[in-house]
């Protein structure tokens, strides 16, 4: 995942473009794992990887991050219309009806979209927001999506700042 996607950035400084990183968390997937196991878990897991790959555009990656994270790159993006698009199939196809061992599950997904086209972003940092953007799409009662926008940079730096400075307040006992 991070090669392609340094290389997708790469790929903006020959020729305009843009790059989006969606990133996919499962909502409340502990839960399947707490109450049907670790099997029905695994299964759930290839099946959303599944689902993704599907509505994925040729060029487009899907990758599993970790536990119940996935990652979809895709590069080559007019507008933001089109973003919009993938990140709402992503949200239909996870949400599909899943039957495992004659249980109906209940999957969704939560998903923070970033998008750039700027070569010189840092692929960590892309991963960063577009986690950033997913927690405030759970935040809004999940099974959705969120892009980080200015709206979203500027709060979340606030709160870095705000972070910094209570800890440091402690730090020297300032409180």
């Amino acid at each position: 995942l991070m090669d392609r996607l340094s290389q997708a950035l790469v790929s903006l400084d020959r020729s305009q473009g843009r790059v989006a990183v969606l990133f996919v968390d499962l909502d409340d997937f502990k839960v399947i794992n707490d109450s049907l196991g670790h099997e029905a878990g695994d299964r759930v897991l290839v099946e959303v990887a599944r689902r993704l790959s599907r509505i994925s555009r040729r060029g487009d990656t899907v990758a599993r991050f970790g536990g119940d994270e996935f990652v979809l790159l895709c590069s080559t993006l007019r507008d933001d219309d089109d973003l919009r698009l993938i990140a709402s199939r992503a949200v239909r196809a996870i949400g599909e009806r899943f039957v495992h061992a004659g249980n109906d599950l209940t999957v969704t997904g939560s998903i923070g979209v970033v998008v750039t086209d700027d070569p010189s972003t840092s692929p960590s940092v892309l991963l960063q927001q577009a986690d950033i953007a997913m927690y405030e799409a759970k935040s809004a009662g999940r099974d959705g999506f969120r892009f980080f926008d200015a709206e979203l940079r500027a709060r979340t730096a606030t709160n870095h700042d705000f972070d910094a400075a209570l800890y440091k307040a402690i730090e020297n006992r300032e409180l």
